[in-house]
Parts: structure tokens; C-alpha cells; sequence
């Protein structure tokens, strides 16, 4: 009989990673859109003075999609949270 020990444990590890990454791609795109639309907002008001926060936040969380689609989880999180905490700051600041 074989054991199907190690074939589970794949398919569990196979599930979380799909999951971690279809969450972390969830994330990452809700931030994006969030700062489009406040960008937009911005843009709208005539106020030109955030978008030196919202470009290069854009353009982190453009290099987070990238680290996420190369499978490095932990480098696509800490660019997130990184470029969440740097941005939202800066712009209630």
C-alpha cells in the first residue's frame, strides 16, 4: 500500500501557495486601485501636489505584481506593507 503521506502534504503546500498568492494579488491590486481613485480625485481637484506619493507608490506595487508573479511571496508582502505604510503616511501627513 502507498503512502499517501507525501503526496497530500504536496497537494496542502500546492493549495497554500495558490492561496497566498491569490490573496496577496488581491491586496496588491486593492491598493492600486485605491490610489488611482485618490489620484484621480487629486487630479480632478487640481491638487498636483500628491502625486509625488502616489507614482512611485504605483510604481512599487507594480514591482510587488512582478515579485509575485516570479513566485517570491515574502519579497512581494514586505513591498506592500512597506510601500502601504510609506504611502498612506505621507498622504495624511
Amino acid at each position: 500500500m502507498k503512502d499517501p503521506g507525501h503526496k497530500a502534504d504536496a497537494d496542502v503546500d500546492s493549495l497554500a501557495s495558490r492561496f497566498q498568492s491569490r490573496r496577496l494579488l488581491q491586496l496588491i491590486v486593492a491598493m492600486m486601485v485605491g490610489l488611482a481613485i485618490s489620484g484621480a480625485i487629486n487630479l480632478i481637484d487640481g491638487d498636483w501636489t500628491n502625486l509625488d506619493v502616489h507614482v512611485p507608490a504605483q510604481l512599487a506595487l507594480l514591482g510587488a505584481l512582478w515579485a509575485l508573479r516570479k513566485a517570491r511571496f515574502e519579497l512581494a508582502n514586505t513591498v506592500l506593507l512597506v510601500t502601504a505604510t510609506v504611502s498612506i503616511s505621507a498622504l495624511v501627513w
